[in-house]
């Protein structure tokens, strides 16, 4: 259902750790679930760090409410990830969720 700007649709997935054959762990992300949302992006900023210049980004998504989503998932917007930095119900209503992202740290060039 696309209603009140819910029209991007992302992918709310969790990260699961298992040994593999050589006895490493390995982390992967499973999806929870396929839902649509409202994207708002709330700010963006350059760091450098270790002689490179890295780009940030703070988005909001609003999805309709399910429970269990929780900090430390991400949200996969097409080929960009985000993790979840809180989850919250703003009227306590259990009607939707805004999910507070901070979008990976993406490498955009040295610094000389």
């Amino acid at each position: 259902m696309l209603t009140n700007g819910m029209r991007h649709l992302v992918e709310i997935q969790y990260s699961q750790s298992a040994k593999n054959t050589d006895g490493d762990v390995e982390t992967t992300w499973v999806t929870l679930a396929t839902v649509y949302a409202e994207r708002k992006d709330l700010s963006g900023q350059l760091l450098v760090a270790a002689q490179a210049l890295f780009a940030e980004a703070q988005v909001q998504f609003r999805i309709r409410f399910r429970p269990g989503i929780k900090a430390g998932m991400r949200v996969a917007h097409g080929s960009e990830m985000f993790r979840i930095g809180a989850s919250i119900d703003r009227t306590g209503r259990r009607v939707e969720l805004f999910l507070i992202c901070g979008g990976g740290l993406l490498d955009v060039g040295d610094v000389e």
